[in-house]
């Protein structure tokens, strides 16, 4: 009875239960054969309860074998029930499982693919289905190998199935970067991947599961990224050009290699980095002008900011850089807080264009000076018309006039003077311009001997004085040396042709006053001067005056007349005699014009004193000269004035006629030898004399008289040369030379 009273309070209480389950569960939580069983149980319980509660009471026993049969089937029938309801929600979460693990594998956006720990395919997601090529419902049960087909992408080699090592290490695994999937359509797919174990509860490996993504874009981007970095790279190298990147609000600032190599550092060396590092080692006036450009580029105003800079090299020196870059990001009110950008070596560049501005200032000076010296040129020769033809007019006008039979004495000899004049004017012009030819040529022939400068310097008073007390003008003269130390070895000709340019251009520009002129003697040079009281010279023309035509600009050209060669011919022989030449003026207070010239002395002893009268009484005795000229006048002029010293002329028209004179007359002394003749010239008729005749004095009368001319001359043979126009003095002194009378 004792068990028959517990499967009674089983049952009931089994009732109790499964009438909370049907209240609080939904319809799809119980199946409905189920359900319907535990309502018919649930009734047979309250049934059989009723009786027993009738039993109780006493007032019926005729249901025993009932009751009994029922209290023991009761719990029976619960424990099948319950079995029942218990395997239902067993396969509902089971399914539920699966079909949650449908759902996160059919969501997850990489391909994912399980297998056995043999390797074959028991699940596989949309993607992998996508990217494999193959269908889950054909790839279950298949090798991972055939379905996932992985190579090398650079050596395109097929890669081992990662499952192999997942189940024999019990590692997670990723495959290479450069891993290829390649699908059953033959498509290739860039991916990563990577394989894992599938664990039990009790830690035992039942699978693998390979989780992967394309990658391709992402590769091909990177790809391209690498290509353009590799190409930035080369051509940074190519420009070694180094790269800067600058955090603004913090100073950091990155640098490669390049940027320090640059000013001869490794990068290492210049650690820790910012951009005090670049402030350190930039020019302090370089960085104003960069921060007045960073301004500008902070501001909008500039799309880049460039600026050239140096830059302190590791050796010391200054590099030239070309610093450029941009704001390549700026925080939410416009503020920068990054730049980039290059520094370039334009060191030299800036050489090759400091050398070009000044090649650039070089021509500018050498053009303006050209176009100076066209303009003065055509003033000079503008003004020489003016002042050839002024004699001209002279000489062409007297000589027509002193023609006149009726003209009287005191006219004629006026008449004859100004025409004597006219022509040393002439004269002077024509040796200038000589002058300043051969000068400019650099054939200046110097002919040193001794000279008394003080013999000089009252030679020039005597020339000088007859024409400054015309002008009522004083001269006056210093002399710093006595006679027996005033004698120096030096060129006569040239230094007195300095001294007459000077006294020259003082007499023609001192109306009033005095002229002082002479010498004196400092630190072992003679120092020469010419001191006058004329109109002087502005001081921004100290210079130019002794330059080649430089008077004719001055506004008194027409006033005083001149060349303005006269002190540039004076400054070109002062240096070639071997000293220097300066002037001191202010316009209305005249001017001093001083040059210096070596004091090499000579001893009294050593000069010749006595130097006989070279005119005075000469007699030639019938002495046979013979004058070779075509010239009718010219030989007119030698014919008068050797006539009256009783030499017999003989004439010859051209230089052949003239060497067969030679040949024929032996008793010929002298020959005046003209270069150009008819027939043959006087320079091959002077080499076939001198080969028949050595000993026979040639002297050349020219009117060649460049220093080219006289050596070629000198080369033939000649002996001596005059330069026409001849002067009586000189003639008659190398006369008297070479004829011994």
């Amino acid at each position: 009875m004792i068990k028959i009273a517990i499967f009674d309070v089983i049952s009931l209480m089994a009732g109790i239960a499964a009438l909370v389950i049907l209240v609080t569960s939904g319809k799809r939580m119980i199946r409905r054969d189920v359900r319907w069983l535990m309502i018919g149980l649930i009734l047979s319980v309250v049934v059989y309860n009723g009786f027993m509660c009738i039993e109780w009471l006493g007032i019926n026993h005729t249901l025993d074998s009932f009751e009994d049969m029922t209290g023991a089937l009761l719990p029976m029938m619960w424990a099948f029930v319950f079995y029942a309801h218990i395997q239902q929600m067993t396969n509902k979460e089971l399914h539920n499982s699966t079909e949650n693990l449908r759902i996160t594998l059919n969501s997850i956006g990489d391909a994912v693919i399980a297998t056995t720990v043999q390797g074959r395919i028991t699940r596989m997601n949309p993607v992998a289905e996508e990217l494999t090529g193959w269908k889950f419902d054909d790839a279950k049960g298949r090798k991972l190998e055939e379905v996932f087909n992985i190579i090398d992408n650079d050596t395109r080699l097929k890669l081992k199935n990662p499952v192999g090592y997942v189940i024999e290490t019990g590692e997670k695994i990723r495959l290479g970067n450069h891993t290829l999937l390649v699908s059953k359509d033959n498509k290739e797919y860039n991916i990563t991947d990577s394989a894992a174990p599938i664990f039990t509860g009790t830690s035992e490996i039942i699978g693998v599961v390979l989780v992967f993504s394309d990658v391709t874009a992402k590769y091909n981007q990177a790809q391209r990224l690498h290509d353009s970095e590799e190409r930035l790279n080369l051509a940074l190298s190519g420009t070694k050009a180094g790269l800067w990147d600058w955090h603004i609000p913090t100073g950091k600032a990155v640098f490669n290699d390049l940027w320090a190599n640059m000013l001869g550092y490794e990068l290492k060396e210049l650690e820790p980095l910012s951009i005090k590092t670049w402030e350190r080692l930039t020019q302090p006036e370089d960085l104003i002008k960069s921060e007045e450009l960073l301004e500008l580029h902070y501001n909008g105003k500039t799309e880049i900011f460039e600026c050239e800079i140096r830059m302190k090299h590791k050796a010391g020196h200054w590099v030239w850089i070309l610093d450029r870059g941009m704001v390549v990001e700026r925080n939410k009110t416009g503020s920068p807080v990054r730049m980039a950008g290059t520094h370039i070596d334009i060191s030299r560049l800036k050489k090759v264009e400091l050398e070009l501005t000044v090649r650039n200032e070089e021509l500018r000076e050498a053009r303006e000076k050209a176009e100076e010296s066209d303009r003065l040129k055509s003033a000079f020769l503008a003004n020489m018309s003016h002042e050839i033809r002024t004699p001209m007019n002279g000489i062409i006008g007297f000589s027509e006039m002193i023609r006149n039979p009726d003209l009287s004495a005191e006219n004629r000899k006026n008449y004859a003077e100004i025409i004597v004049d006219s022509s040393r004017q002439l004269l002077t012009i024509v040796n200038d311009i000589l002058d300043i030819s051969r000068i400019e040529t650099g054939k200046v022939p110097l002919h040193k001997e001794p000279v008394a400068i003080n013999d000089l310097i009252s030679i020039l008073y005597a020339f000088f004085e007859p024409q400054t007390t015309a002008k009522h003008v004083t001269l006056q003269t210093t002399k710093d040396l006595n006679n027996s130390e005033c004698t120096i070895f030096t060129d006569k000709t040239r230094l007195r042709q300095v001294l007459t340019n000077l006294l020259n251009n003082a007499l023609k520009f001192t109306c009033e006053g005095y002229i002082h002129f002479g010498y004196r003697l400092k630190d072992e040079m003679l120092e020469f001067f010419v001191e006058d009281t004329g109109i002087g010279v502005p001081e921004e023309m100290h210079e130019k005056i002794f330059e080649p035509f430089r008077q004719v600009e001055l506004e008194m050209t027409s006033q005083y007349g001149g060349t303005g060669l006269g002190l540039s011919i004076s400054r070109k022989l002062v240096e070639l005699l071997g000293g220097t030449i300066w002037m001191e003026s202010h316009p209305d207070h005249g001017s001093v014009f001083s040059f210096t010239i070596p004091y090499n002395r000579v001893p009294v002893s050593d000069i010749e004193l006595a130097i006989p009268d070279t005119n005075a009484g000469m007699n030639a005795s019938g002495m046979v000269l013979l004058i070779a000229e075509d010239d009718d006048v010219n030989y007119l002029y030698l014919q008068t004035l050797l006539s009256k010293y009783n030499f017999r002329l003989i004439r010859a028209g051209n230089g052949l006629e003239a060497k067969e004179l030679c040949d024929k007359t032996p008793d010929i002394k002298l020959v005046l030898m003209d270069i150009k003749m008819p027939y043959m010239n006087g320079y091959d008729a002077t080499l076939k004399i001198k080969r028949s005749r050595p000993d026979l004095p040639v002297i050349v009368q020219s009117a060649y008289a460049m220093n080219e001319d006289k050596a070629k001359a000198f080369a033939a043979g000649c002996d001596d040369y005059l330069t026409k126009p001849i002067r009586k003095e000189e003639l008659m002194a190398m006369v008297e030379k070479y004829c011994k009378v």
